[in-house]
């Protein structure tokens, strides 16, 4: 550096160097990367051409001018023309005191750069892309600034654009800006509607007009002084509804020229300060009415970035970028696009941008493309053969969601294929709030929850939920010439003015989680409020969906879905809503937020027939104009009629068809209906019992005790006997009816080998990740009775511990718990302990049903780390079925499958004893028979499918831990509260009644193993993992059980209890189903490695009924 400074001092006082010389000096200072010749090795200085092959995946492939014809021999590369910009540092160019003048500066700064591209000439598309150098927009924005000039329009007035993205647009958007004028930027897609409310609101003489919509607005124009129109392409206008034409305006070409001649631009700069209007943003979201919003010059100039790189940025643009300053002021390149979105996909392959973003709609074409190509976000394979096509070029290594909230399956597609996503949330009036990737607020944001009474969320709700309101250092300061939005969208809190987003939020450790539009909700016909945003962001990426609106309300039965399909797809329209469903239950979507019906779009959701905004948001009004008459038509996928008055040929007129669809009044009786008012929370206000008979009891939240009370109820009602646990295999309210009348019941038998065979992942396909010997657990369950106790052994181990919890403030939460099963030790032993939590175990907040533990954006970190997998997570419930568990039982098991192939970890599952109910096996064996499987619960049956599952998979060290009863803790006396055991002796302590007799309803004997034994088996087995004494790719088993049983007596003979007789001991212990507990399962495995399972001391009983005697059950 000292040298090149040396050589620019010389050069700079040398008669001899020139300004040439200067530029390559100060760019060799500046430049934050060396462009290369990969033939010969030599480096490519500017202004000189250099040839960029478009194929290689990395796209930094160069090859310098003497070598080209030598490289052009290896036909696997194909080679573009490219030139090198000088490294430019613009720190004094927006330094400037106006915006202005901060554009002047940049245009002349960057003046050899290209600036804006073209394919689309004089109405012909041409093969590649033409571009305008920076000097050249110059000039034309000279142009229009000396026309402005010359006709006394003064500085501050108002300045519409009306016209499709093209050189044109932004030429004009740039001059405006320039001359210190108030722009106003509408999309070309605005109504004649939307267009005269914006004319209400301001007073501009000069229109910019899209020569193809003359004739929509022509009664509008004569107001102007000056009208001009923009040579735009048609294809992007409905050119057949052309009305008689008056008047033809002159084309903006008139007004622009090119002139080599340099002069300063004397352009007013008084009356300007950072509150001054710059720009006005139409925003209508989703309601069609355009709202104004006012960008003042402070915050057009915190747009502006300080660079002096050398390496270009280059995006393609397919709507009108109206915010240019971070681009301009990087000497960015803006390629337009051609006219024509069928056509994108081919501009951007020309023009291979370094960044590009798009609305959601454009991201769930390419997925939707993927799946019909048979991908799979799971299948390796499948991914890398759609990165290689390329689809935006191979610079292109960073996108942007813009418009709207995208879906987690989008987000990891794009992740997959190679793209870095930004996905921000933020709104036109207080510019970017939050970076989705991560959930943190962005620095300067402060952000407030107000109450949401008509959705009945609150502040004070926990954790917290309610509107969210922002304030930002460059808010808006309102809407322009409307006072009474502005005083509406603004809210005053402590004195502070904040801004009301429309969403509903919930706000936690300084992360944002966006539930939904506050306008968007609607309330189902049982009351419930349903946030239709999420069900369609659940649903984009199933099969057969390329766009999906979901709707309902009151007066409409269940939830509708209007899809648009994928072209091309295979699939019947009866699939689609199969798949639906499919997806609809592994997202574990409650009854009321499942779409029932199906009605399939003729015409795509665009913003040329108003179906999307202008900012690619789905627009609701028109959308729900256009289909809400289709919810009354019979049948559950619809099809959109052809023409208007024919909706659907077995329809009746007006809503009769919604009417024939309800059931009669004898479908429920009035003592069945009776029954689940009185019993149901839920159902006790619904207005019809009919509008429910197609939910399941557990969709309104109803427990085991709910269910007792409902069959003891039915039972009395009716004289029939429906068992709690048939109850929560009935699939409807329906089903239970029909129970009473018939006594029948149709079980769906299901397939166990498919339920195996579809989570087998080959190992073959997943890549491997070369790491350096780590040793970090991955824990999931920490928060459960037997996760928790596993956490406190490891800190033996000294490794690092990663938990994934569900929900807010996961760490305090954990450390709470983790506390109340330490505080028995000696203190020295707590501190230790303490400081072992606090240093080494990472707590991060995630949803283990979900893909990649809902921590997609944190995945691969953690991916990186671990090297052992214990799944102590699940939904212990001997009475709900498979279906129902299968969400918390099953699907985490299939991701711990696929990390631990992809680390090579040692992967222990936490099973059950009950997975050998039935089997004659006491064993410990490794891979327990089906044989007996329908006969189990629906809790052992998916434990036993997880096993199979871990059994199935290749390519990782395996362990089954199966569990017994496990009993409390010897050192605190901590025990499980869900423990039906537990729960037994709660209630003989609280009744003080006691009954040992042979005939008593109590359990003489309890399989109790003690749960600090199972967790320190559980260290032992991770020790000898870690000391290598386990094989790579074994399986091992063990039985967490005890060897002899626990007496009763034995358990609570520290307490002084009445002894009753058994018939009275029934009136005060709760139902309890006695069973022989035959012999003890096998535990000779166990043994060997950790000793004899204890038994309970007298001091551990009297320590358990002491705490037990504190708790509230």
């Amino acid at each position: 550096m000292e040298y090149l400074n040396s050589l620019l001092s010389y050069l700079s006082s040398s008669s001899c160097s020139t300004s040439e010389d200067i530029k390559l000096i100060e760019h060799m200072k500046n430049r934050t990367s060396v462009v290369g010749c990969l033939m010969c090795g030599c480096e490519i200085l500017p202004p000189s051409e250099y040839y960029n092959c478009s194929v290689c995946d990395d796209g930094f492939h160069n090859i310098c001018p003497s070598c080209i014809q030598y490289a052009k021999e290896d036909t696997c590369h194909k080679y573009y023309k490219e030139i090198l910009p000088y490294a430019l540092n613009n720190f004094k160019a927006i330094s400037a005191p106006t915006y202005s003048t901060c554009l002047l500066n940049i245009i002349h700064l960057y003046e050899e750069r290209r600036c804006i591209g073209y394919r689309l000439f004089c109405g012909q598309v041409l093969e590649d892309y033409k571009w305008l150098s920076y000097k050249q927009v110059g000039m034309y924005v000279n142009s229009i600034v000396k026309f402005l000039k010359e006709h006394s329009i003064e500085i501050n007035s108002e300045i519409i654009i009306c016209a499709d993205c093209c050189p044109e647009s932004y030429i004009i958007l740039i001059a405006s800006l320039i001359a210190n004028m108030i722009c106003i930027p509408l999309q070309h897609t605005v109504s004649k509607e939307q267009f005269e409310s914006v004319l209400l609101k301001c007073h501009s003489p000069l229109l910019f007009i899209s020569k193809h919509l003359q004739h929509v607005f022509s009664k509008c124009l004569s107001q102007f002084k000056f009208v001009f129109t923009v040579d735009d392409c048609y294809e992007a206008y409905d050119v057949n509804s052309k009305e008689p034409q008056t008047k033809t305006y002159p084309p903006l070409s008139s007004i622009l020229f090119l002139d080599e001649k340099e002069e300063t631009l004397d352009i007013d700069q008084t009356n300007i300060n950072d509150q001054t209007p710059r720009l006005l943003l139409s925003t209508s979201g989703s309601t069609g009415i355009p709202k104004l919003v006012i960008e003042t010059e402070k915050m057009l100039k915190s747009q502006l970035v300080e660079t002096k790189g050398n390496i270009e940025t280059i995006t393609v643009s397919f709507t009108l970028i109206r915010q240019l300053g971070n681009i301009l002021s990087k000497g960015g390149a803006i390629a337009c696009y051609s006219g024509s979105l069928e056509r994108l996909r081919k501009d951007i392959l020309l023009v291979r941008p370094t960044f590009f973003g798009a609305t959601p709609s454009f991201w769930n074409s390419l997925y939707s493309e993927f799946k019909i190509e048979k991908g799979s976000l799971s299948d390796p394979l499948s991914l890398e053969t759609f990165k290689k096509k390329k689809v935006l070029g191979n610079r292109c290594k960073q996108v942007l969601i813009t418009g709207a909230k995208s879906s987690d399956y989008i987000k990891e597609f794009l992740f997959k294929i190679g793209l870095v996503v930004t996905d921000g949330y933020g709104t036109s009036e207080t510019g970017s709030l939050i970076n989705m990737t991560t959930g943190k607020v962005n620095e300067g944001v402060e952000l407030k929850l107000i109450d949401c009474e008509e959705m009945g969320f609150y502040v004070t709700d926990t954790p917290p939920r309610g509107e969210v309101v922002a304030k930002t250092q460059t808010m808006t300061t309102g809407y322009f010439g409307d006072d009474e939005l502005t005083e509406k969208m603004f809210t005053q809190i402590d004195g502070v003015k904040y801004f009301k987003t429309g969403d509903v939020g919930m706000i936690e450790d300084g992360r944002v989680k966006i539930i939904d539009r506050k306008a968007f909700c609607f309330k189902t016909q049982q009351g419930v409020f349903v946030t239709p945003t999420v069900i369609e962001n659940a649903l984009i990426g199933v099969l057969g969906i390329e766009q999906i609106f979901v709707f309902g309300g009151i007066e409409i039965n269940g939830v509708m879905g209007v899809v648009y399909p994928t072209v091309n797809s295979p699939l019947q329209y009866n699939d689609i809503l199969k798949n639906i469903k499919e997806r609809s239950k592994e997202k574990q979507m409650k009854i009321y937020e499942t779409v029932s019906k199906v009605i399939i779009a003729k015409d795509r959701f665009g913003v040329e027939n108003g179906l999307l905004t202008s900012n690619g948001k789905l627009n609701r009004n028109k959308l729900l104009e256009r289909y809400k008459k289709y919810s009354f038509c019979l049948g559950f996928v619809i099809v959109e009629a052809e023409e208007e008055t024919a909706i659907l040929q077995q329809s009746e007129k007006g809503e009769e068809p919604a009417q024939n669809e309800k059931c009669e009044r004898g479908a429920v009786s009035q003592k069945m209906e009776n029954i689940l008012r009185n019993c149901v929370k839920g159902i006790e206000k619904v207005k019809t019992i009919e509008s429910v008979l197609e939910y399941k009891l557990t969709d309104f939240g109803v427990d085991s005790i709910c269910m007792a009370l409902i069959s003891k109820s039915i039972q009395d009602a009716f004289g029939v006997s429906i068992s709690v646990l048939l109850l929560y295999k009935m699939r409807n309210i329906k089903e239970i009816e029909n129970y009473i009348n018939t006594g029948t019941f149709l079980e769906i038998e299901e397939n166990w080998e498919n339920e195996i065979t579809k989570h087998v992942i080959p190992y073959k396909a997943i890549p491997e990740v070369n790491l350096t010997p780590k040793r970090t657990i991955l824990l999931l369950g920490a928060t459960g009775f037997v996760g928790k106790f596993i956490l406190r052994s490891l800190c033996d181990i000294k490794e690092r511990v990663i938990c994934v919890v569900r929900g807010q403030n996961v760490k305090r939460r954990l450390l709470d718990i983790f506390n109340e099963i330490t505080q028995f030790e000696p203190k020295e032993k707590r501190e230790e302990i303490t400081q072992w939590f606090e240093e080494q175990v990472t707590v991060l907040s995630g949803d283990v049903t979900q893909p990649n533990f809902g921590i997609s954006k944190l995945y691969c970190e953690v991916l990186q780390t671990i090297k052992v997998i214990i799944n102590s997570c699940g939904r212990t419930h001997m009475l709900e079925s498979y279906d129902n568990l299968y969400p918390q039982n099953v699907i985490p098991m299939t991701t711990c499958v696929t990390l631990a192939q992809q680390n090579k970890a040692f992967l222990i599952q936490i099973s059950s004893l009950s997975c050998l109910s039935g089997s004659g096996i006491n064993e410990e064996v490794k891979d327990v028979p089906m044989t007996s499987i329908d006969r189990l619960n629906g809790y052992a049956q998916s434990k036993l499918i997880a096993e199979k599952i871990m059994l199935k998979n290749e390519g990782y060290s395996k362990c089954i831990i199966r569990l017994g009863t496990a009993g409390f803790d010897r050192a605190s006396g901590v025990a499980n509260l869900q423990s039906k055991y537990i729960r037994l002796i709660k209630s003989i302590l609280s009744s003080n009644k006691v009954c040992y007799e042979e005939k008593s309803p109590l359990p003489l004997e309890i399989p109790f193993v003690p749960i600090d034994y199972c967790a320190e088996c559980v260290k032992k087995i991770i020790q000898m993992y870690f000391d290598k004494k386990i094989q790579e790719d074994s399986v091992t088993c063990y039985h967490l059980s005890c060897q002899s049983y626990t007496t009763l007596e034995e358990t609570l003979k520290s307490v002084q209890l009445e002894r009753v007789s058994p018939d009275e001991m029934k009136r005060y212990c709760c139902d309890f189903e006695k069973k022989d507990l035959g012999v003890c399962p096998s535990v000779k495995n166990t043994v060997a490695l950790c000793g004899e399972v204890p038994k309970y001391s007298q001091l551990e009983f009297t320590r358990f009924l002491t705490w037990l005697s504190k708790q509230e059950i």
